[in-house]
């Protein structure tokens, strides 16, 4: 038998095991298990994933441009004391790894920079040490996000972390909300059914004041708002920069996606076929920038903007980039390489307009 047939049976049979264990498991709880168990769960997996095509993946100039706004930032409000970069998700530490190249080119701001990525699976933690033998002792790489209160000065970023978070599925039948769960049927086999809100999705909606349309699913995201409290609380003096997919909650929750906007992605490819392939392919949502917005605020974080990838990529250095002149140091394969992924992540009809950048700050910024 396949080594991946193999496993997705564990997955199957644990996941039954739970049901056993715990009853029906809401769709959280399943995402939980499929994408994060530490043996079968999907980013737990040493292979490079050919399910899906990131930023990081088009170009190091994605990372350049990064840190060339952090070190405006630095300029700016941190360079008289200590700076702190903290990435969520940094899986396997390519982005990580890529900014950090560009910013030890500036001595002052490396100096004083202490760099902490976050990543829960263990392979993809133990694949970033290879970074800190490269930079050095102040980079570090933890599977927690466990800073004391008001204890981080500088910037708390993200790329494509929040979608990746589980969510509650839910559906609207006429005026009642109900929540999607995993159970079993007599024959053991995996089935997903409605029933009626757990009280923490109950208090969610309650606390958002949108929800989805009748006749339609949507996602209620309790782990992203729980993510802006640690973030919110930790964070005593800076800004939280997010790049994802998603929209504000009364785009999100639109009559027109009837199906929400949870996904699997398979060698490149989308389907809803949830249930099946576990573990072996990714699941996420598009995120809900409100959540963010209002539970950030709770902590005293400000929303500075939400923008698309096109015009914060533009506005902090790409338009130089393609308008300067061309490095002397590249070869003309790499001249074209360099500006095909510049129109890549800029087109607004591709991942330019897709993804969006989301500032929050704290502490007079």
């Amino acid at each position: 038998m396949p080594a991946e047939l193999t496993m997705r049976r564990e997955t199957e049979e644990l996941l039954r095991q739970e049901i056993a264990r715990k009853g029906d498991l809401n769709f959280a709880e399943f995402m939980e298990l499929a994408l994060y168990h530490p043996q079968w769960g999907y980013y737990s997996k040493n292979s490079a994933s050919q399910d899906y095509f990131t930023n990081v993946d088009v170009h190091s100039i994605f990372a350049e441009i990064l840190a060339h706004f952090f070190t405006i930032t630095w300029e700016k409000n941190f360079k008289d004391g200590p700076f702190t970069l903290v990435e969520l998700g940094c899986g396997n530490g390519k982005l990580a790894r890529q900014i950090l190249k560009t910013l030890s080119q500036n001595q002052p701001l490396f100096n004083r920079l202490q760099f902490i990525g976050i990543e829960k699976s263990a392979s993809r933690l133990s694949a970033c040490q290879e970074i800190k033998e490269e930079f050095g002792d102040k980079i570090n790489f933890r599977s927690q996000f466990n800073f004391p209160q008001n204890s981080l000065n500088g910037i708390l970023y993200s790329n494509e972390f929040f979608d990746a978070l589980p969510v509650h599925r839910v559906f609207k039948k006429g005026n009642i909300l109900q929540e999607e769960k995993l159970a079993t049927d007599a024959n053991f086999s995996l089935i997903p059914i409605l029933k009626p809100l757990s009280l923490p999705v109950q208090e969610y909606f309650s606390w958002l004041r949108e929800e989805p349309q009748g006749g339609c699913y949507g996602e209620a995201h309790l782990a992203s708002r729980e993510w802006m409290q640690k973030m919110g609380q930790a964070l005593k003096k800076g800004t939280i920069l997010t790049i994802d997919y998603g929209f504000p909650a009364a785009e999100l929750y639109s009559s027109f996606r009837t199906e929400g906007t949870a996904l699997c992605h398979f060698q490149n490819k989308t389907n809803r076929n949830f249930y099946e392939k576990i573990g072996d392919q990714d699941i996420t949502a598009h995120i809900n920038f409100t959540v963010l917005e209002k539970e950030g605020k709770t902590w005293g974080l400000e929303p500075a903007k939400l923008q698309t990838q096109t015009d914060f990529l533009t506005r902090y250095g790409l338009e130089k980039m393609v308008g300067g002149a061309p490095s002397p140091n590249l070869d003309e394969k790499s001249k074209l390489k360099r500006s095909l992924a510049i129109r890549t992540l800029l087109h607004p009809e591709g991942m330019g307009g897709t993804f969006k950048i989301f500032l929050q700050q704290k502490g007079g910024l």
